[in-house]
């Protein structure tokens, strides 16, 4: 099938993600890590949490999230308005999204996405879902730490029908980053987060994340070279809250604009 391109679509989105991102969250964490005690992990439950605060809402799993939900609203929209009576199913576009707050503010945030998407039919040729892969990289800095990450991301969304009154998203969202630690309250380490999400819902209207699990795993290595590893989910309450908890240990709030 010939790949066609919205113009209009592209721009809007983009437009709007710039709204999106433009909103940062700062995550203070709870607690310092003491290094002088031996049996002290490698890297605390809250230097953790800081980490997957950063991937989740300053550009990484939240932002991305809006973005596909404003994109498939607006592709079902134009569709509608036009009364377009052709067939869409395999239809697909890509776009690229960048985005940076003003050099040497503080905090600063840089985004670089690509992305691409494709409508996705059942046999009778109903629309099923928007399949979304996102990759790319982000770069957030604070008066604590300074993050720079890749990722990667594939989204589906269902709910298409009129009938149905949320989106609902099944994710696997893959996060590589570095942070350096700015002064004591935490420390530089590296660290991979595998974040996985089924029926996550989030609002026709508003294009926010009402609610969801998603469990996720991160692992890596500090500054000295010693490796750490833990789990946890990370539940979403809706209003641009959300609560991760580290299997077996404390729980931290996750919030963005």
């Amino acid at each position: 099938m010939k790949r066609t391109s919205n113009p209009l679509l592209r721009s809007k989105t983009a437009l709007y993600f710039l709204c999106v991102a433009a909103g940062i969250s700062v995550f203070a964490p709870a607690c310092k890590k003491d290094d002088k005690e031996s049996s002290a992990p490698a890297v605390s439950q809250a230097e953790v949490a800081a980490a997957v605060n950063t991937a989740v809402t300053n550009g990484g799993v939240v932002a991305q999230t809006e973005q596909a939900a404003q994109t498939a609203s607006m592709y079902i929209a134009t569709r509608k308005a036009a009364k377009v009576t052709t067939d869409d199913c395999g239809y697909s576009d890509n776009g690229e999204i960048k985005f940076a707050t003003e050099p040497n503010t503080v905090p600063y945030l840089s985004i670089n996405y690509t992305y691409d998407f494709q409508l996705k039919c059942d046999a009778n040729k109903n629309f099923q879902a928007f399949h979304f892969d996102f990759g790319g990289k982000t770069v957030y800095t604070d008066k604590k730490m300074s993050v720079a990450d890749t990722s990667t991301a594939n989204f589906d969304i269902t709910g298409l029908s009129d009938d149905s009154k949320p989106w609902v998203f099944n994710q696997t969202f893959k996060n590589r980053a570095g942070l350096v630690s700015k002064d004591a309250s935490t420390q530089s380490f590296y660290s991979v987060i595998d974040y996985t999400a089924a029926d996550v819902t989030v609002s026709k209207s508003t294009l926010q994340i009402v609610s969801g699990t998603a469990k996720l795993k991160i692992s890596g290595t500090n500054a000295a070279g010693k490796s750490f590893s833990y789990e946890g989910q990370i539940v979403y309450k809706g209003n641009k809250k959300a609560v991760f908890t580290v299997t077996g240990g404390s729980s931290f709030d996750l919030t963005w604009n």
